[in-house]
């Protein structure tokens, strides 16, 4: 007991002592003030794909058991069990849309800690996308809007989808990739600047040690820089903050519970008028507080 004790003071003195990204200079803080009603996504057809992360370090958050499901993969919202937790925040989208030209899926995957386990992944949801725009351009004779939204690792599986992309060469387009806590790893950090990504919102917590705990220098080989990062590095169509609610930091799980995605248009719209100032560059680091009265 003792010994374990001693190991995570270790990883957490690590973790707090780990240099992140040093690039940004200034920091801006913004504050959106939420009253009783949430903002929504706007009403374009567009299919929206959740994408959970590890379930190793928190299978009690998880209320969807991926293994009570005979095939991993894209699943409608109404396929999985009415008024779960984790999809609350998103039921508006299916019950608001009964053309069904704005769809909701949960992708799920073996949520194994691996590059293996997230490259397979990978493959299997770019395939499935495939197949769903297809299916979506023969019944509505239109290309949807096509938004990811991803926990933790969850996120690199997304970013793993311009790997899959340069080996298959057929064009898919995410017009919104959102990332939620998601470790900042050497393996596809890159993969961020790939054009199949149109706008990429990071969203990050100084309190989430979870997120920077993945030891990626024990699978590359580079002992130096061992843990994975918070931050990505700068680019024209990313847009990154850190996210505070009633000033308040939020740990790993915070940002997939219901309470916090139903925050996510807001944030996102948000993100998007501090991009059009112009102060979004390389040496600003942003901060984003959400000041939630019903939170």
């Amino acid at each position: 007991m003792v010994q374990k004790r001693r190991l995570v003071t270790i990883i957490i003195l690590s973790i707090i002592i780990y240099p992140q990204a040093s690039y940004a200079q200034r920091k801006i803080v913004r504050t959106v003030v939420m009253e009783k009603t949430t903002a929504e996504f706007k009403d374009e057809p567009a299919i929206t794909i959740w994408i959970h992360g590890t379930t190793l370090l928190n299978r009690k958050e998880h209320k969807i058991n991926i293994n009570n499901y005979k095939g991993k993969g894209l699943r409608p919202i109404s396929c999985l069990t009415p008024g779960e937790p984790l999809l609350h925040a998103f039921t508006h989208i299916d019950n608001e849309h009964p053309d069904n030209k704005h769809k909701m899926y949960s992708f799920l995957w073996s949520g194994k800690l691996s590059f293996k386990s997230r490259l397979k992944a990978s493959v299997i949801l770019y395939h499935q996308l495939m197949h769903l725009i297809d299916d979506y351009v023969n019944k509505y004779n239109m290309s949807p809007k096509i938004r990811i939204i991803t926990h933790s690792h969850g996120g690199n599986v997304a970013l793993n989808l311009a790997r899959i992309y340069a080996r298959v060469g057929i064009k898919i387009t995410i017009d919104e990739l959102i990332l939620l806590a998601c470790p900042v790893q050497r393996e596809t950090a890159c993969y961020l600047e790939d054009p199949m990504f149109r706008s990429v919102y990071a969203l990050y917590s100084k309190l989430d040690f979870v997120q920077v705990i993945d030891p990626q220098g024990f699978y590359d080989g580079d002992i130096l820089h061992i843990f994975s990062r918070r931050r990505f590095d700068w680019h024209k169509k990313l847009m990154q903050a850190e996210i505070r609610v009633n000033n308040k930091r939020l740990t790993h799980n915070a940002f997939q519970k219901a309470s916090f995605l139903a925050l996510i248009p807001t944030i996102v719209a948000d993100l998007e008028r501090w991009h059009l100032t112009g102060q979004n560059s390389a040496d600003v680091r942003l901060r984003l507080s959400v000041a939630c009265k019903h939170a």
